[in-house]
């Protein structure tokens, strides 16, 4: 049998961003599109959030949703993770992107 996981660990996710398959592939995402558009946007989109409204990315790790709903027109949006160095790879990744915190 493998060895547990504790996913409740920050040194977990810490080393998983700096060594692990998403830092080999830059960003990772939990509900990947594949061509289509985000189900989260999509979510966003259908239940009428305003576009100046704050967005809040919880766990964001160093995903591309953060740039797509800046992209998309939202202008406040703030991804937040308690993995320093998932965050520290986000803002790497998406430091041209204007309104994302």
């Amino acid at each position: 049998a493998g060895e547990m996981v504790d996913y409740s660990s920050v040194s977990f996710w810490d080393s998983r961003y700096e060594t692990g398959p998403e830092h080999a592939r830059g960003t990772f995402d939990w509900f990947p599109s594949q061509g289509q558009r985000d189900p989260v946007l999509e979510a966003l989109e259908s239940r009428g959030v305003d576009r100046s409204g704050r967005v809040l990315d919880v766990g964001c790790g160093n995903s591309v949703l953060c740039k797509q709903l800046c992209q998309d027109g939202y202008m406040r949006v703030v991804g937040v993770d308690f993995s320093g160095s998932a965050v520290a790879a986000m803002q790497e990744h998406h430091a041209k992107s204007s309104g994302a915190d």
